[in-house]
């Protein structure tokens, strides 16, 4: 049964390339073939009233949201101005269905954005592409140094964030303890501003942790893309019937390419393909590079920046070497031709991801990644086998690992590239099967 489904975040294509994004429009082109009408509907900051558009046959609906904050919205105790012109639209478009993508930004798409939905009577889907949802810092390390196995803690969470945010050492702990008294004794911490602002940080998790249990309470599925994050949600008592754990997947269909043939006089070629920002790590390979005495390598980078001041200190960092070559975006259409032209992808993220397609676009080209060790890489990738990794965080064990193929090249030959690829049809036929079941329990209520 063809269906009526928007789709929601806070940006698309072509104003940001980047994951969630090409999931998404991947996604909506297979939804398409099957005959389902996509919408996708994100705010927009620069116009004051509604816009649509196309986006590779998707119809993209934007309403106006405002670039105004206050301490109540940067806070997350209010939702923005645009969730009133969201409702509209979703009464106006009378779709089956709704499913968010993203949760972001204190006037992007918030939990009161899916509480809209519900209150129209809309069935409500998640997608969760991030940690944020349950990780006040994104990456699921305490203090940067320990990996965290994400159950919510106010206080401890708080002492992270704040280490975060360059409180030092012990004065974390005393303003986490004390802000946390301040929350069981439901002060109002809100007005606090400037230093007294960090005793906000235990309310902030407090919200973090009721977001997600709304999120649950409000959707009918919430969809994860790893294994790790699913254990995850379980260990913060969130109901396991909800969880539906989607395969990896990929955009791209696998091609076939000619083995290459590697020997110690060999230049490898490394490529970077992500955002340029602190997150992906982009530093950490750089880094690694600067330390390497072997000059049998280029690299070239491609990516959005995101920070214009860190993407300067990258530059930095390698000394302008003329091996670095800064190639600016690439577009999903060329994503298989460019990566042909590489020997070995690097994959450097210091955050826990959930599943980086880069990773699969790179099996289908037949292209090797190094990947720094986080939880849902080693879903995929075991080192020495079917891939290599490095120490997450560890610029010293990417060195390493770098020194090692650059000696020798031939351990880029012995990868075994075979993986079973899971498209994005698959993926739509899941999810179409659990709306449909929905659909029809609520005719028959």
């Amino acid at each position: 049964m063809p269906l009526k489904i928007i789709f929601c975040l806070k940006y698309f294509l072509p104003e940001q390339i980047a994951g969630t994004e090409i999931y998404v429009l991947s996604l909506a082109k297979s939804h398409l073939k099957s005959g389902d009408t996509i919408i996708v509907l994100k705010p927009n900051y620069n116009i004051t009233q509604e816009r649509q558009y196309y986006y590779e046959g998707i119809c993209i609906i934007e309403y106006p949201e405002s670039k105004e904050l206050n301490k109540e919205l940067l806070t997350g105790f209010s939702y923005p101005s645009g969730i009133e012109p969201f409702k509209q639209i979703l009464e106006r478009e009378k779709p089956d269905l709704i499913h968010f993508h993203e949760i972001s930004g204190s006037n992007g798409i918030t939990v009161g954005h899916i509480k809209a939905a519900k209150s129209l009577n809309i069935s409500v889907y998640f997608t969760m592409h991030l940690a944020n949802y349950s990780c006040k810092t994104g990456g699921l390390f305490y203090k940067k140094k320990y990996r965290c196995n994400g159950q919510i803690n106010i206080k401890r969470c708080s002492v992270c964030a704040l280490n975060k945010r360059g409180v030092p050492k012990f004065l974390d702990q005393l303003i986490a303890t004390a802000g946390f008294f301040l929350v069981q004794q439901k002060s109002k911490v809100l007005r606090f501003s400037g230093f007294r602002s960090l005793f906000n940080y235990p309310s902030y998790i407090l919200q973090l942790q009721n977001n997600l249990i709304d999120i649950f309470e409000s959707c009918e599925k919430v969809f994860v893309l790893s294994e790790w994050y699913k254990k995850v949600l379980l260990l913060n008592d969130l109901p396991s019937e909800k969880i539906v754990l989607l395969p990896k997947v990929s955009p791209l269909k696998k091609t076939n390419v000619l083995n290459k043939i590697y020997d110690t006089t060999s230049v490898i070629k490394l490529v970077y393909v992500g955002r340029i920002t602190k997150i992906k790590g982009l530093h950490i390979l750089l880094k690694s590079l600067s330390l390497i005495k072997n000059n049998k390598w280029e690299l070239s980078v491609y990516g959005q920046i995101d920070d214009n001041n860190y993407f300067l200190d990258c530059q930095k960092l390698i000394n302008n070497k003329s091996q670095v070559h800064w190639k600016g975006l690439i577009y999903h259409s060329d994503i298989i031709t460019s990566l042909n032209e590489y020997d070995l992808l690097i994959f450097p993220s210091e955050i826990e991801e959930m599943s980086p397609l880069i990773i699969q676009e790179a099996f289908a080209a037949g292209l090797p990644t190094l990947s720094s060790n986080v939880k849902s890489i080693k879903e995929i990738i075991v080192h020495n086998v079917n891939g290599f990794l490095f120490d997450v965080g560890d610029a010293n064990s990417l060195r390493h690992e770098i020194s090692s193929i650059l000696s020798a090249p031939q351990k880029l030959s012995s990868i075994n590239l075979e993986y079973k690829q899971v498209s994005f049809d698959d993926i739509a036929f899941i999810q179409k099967d659990l709306y449909n079941n929905k659909i029809h329990a609520k005719i028959n209520e």
